[in-house]
């Protein structure tokens, strides 16, 4: 290692820079990625906390007569509309952003009347990229789903309670 003069010979000092290699460089490519992700994860969640979740801004009661179905996306559509019933349709958009170079998506859901465009409840939620290693993230985890806006925006109860289905229809609680 060290000739008489105290000097550090080459092998000493390859040994050395390698060791160093070995130790940088992983930490710097394991901070250049959480690093961005954490600052956007700071900059989405007071965000979130104010935006995130279902809003509904008026309910609708159906009729029991009403006919009421779930139709398929319209994906010619640019905001993805699916029609509930005759009245009303499920819209979906989203956007896209990169705070400090992180992909981040905003997703809206909404339920609109279709008479007057009337935006019946809304739903939002946030994804933050991920990959193999470092997954994505929801704000808020897990994100509203869009049974969950339908249930608590339009009310609707069958002309005969045998047409319900589950649990809730025959009074016993769900088995696991």
């Amino acid at each position: 290692m060290a000739d008489e003069s105290g000097k550090l010979g080459l092998g000493a000092w390859l040994l050395i820079g390698g060791a160093a290699f070995a130790i940088l460089v992983p930490t710097y490519l394991v901070l250049s990625v959480t690093i961005p992700r954490g600052l956007a994860d700071r900059q989405i969640e007071p965000i979130c906390k104010v935006e995130c979740g279902i809003k509904v801004f008026e309910e609708a009661s159906l009729n029991p007569g009403q006919a009421f179905s779930i139709g398929k996306t319209d994906w010619t559509d640019p905001e993805q509309s699916r029609p509930l019933g005759e009245l009303y349709k499920l819209k979906k958009s989203h956007v896209f952003t990169r705070p400090y170079g992180v992909a981040v998506y905003r997703y809206t859901t909404w339920i609109e009347r279709t008479i007057d465009r009337k935006r019946m409840s809304e739903m939002t939620w946030y994804v933050r990229q991920g990959d193999e290693i470092f997954h994505g993230k929801h704000f808020p985890d897990p994100p509203p789903k869009d049974e969950e806006l339908i249930a608590r925006t339009l009310q609707w109860s069958p002309p005969n309670p045998s047409l319900q289905h589950g649990p809730a229809a025959s009074g016993r609680p769900a088995e696991r």
